[in-house]
């Protein structure tokens, strides 16, 4: 899960350094270097966002799973501490 966020978080990082450096280019003139740059940004934001995704699905998944022993009473601890009751 860790690993999943991590590599979400520095997919997107990367993608607006590069959208960044396309604008750089771009005020300079580099039209080509800009234009690169940028589909290099794209696709790395397609990336991270593809990782959000599986990162949603597997923390809903996570939540289920919680909430159906919740229900069958044997999550009832892992939540409260019993001096709560």
């Amino acid at each position: 899960m860790y690993n999943l966020i991590n590599n979400m978080q520095i997919f997107g990082v990367l993608s607006l350094l590069f959208c960044v450096f396309s604008m750089f280019a771009l005020f300079a003139g580099w039209i080509f270097g800009g234009q690169l740059s940028f589909a290099i940004a794209l696709i790395l934001m397609i990336v991270s966002l593809g990782i959000s995704l599986r990162e949603l699905q597997v923390s809903v998944g996570a939540l289920d799973l919680l909430l159906m022993d919740m229900e069958e009473g044997a999550g009832r601890f892992f939540l409260f501490p019993p001096d709560h009751f």
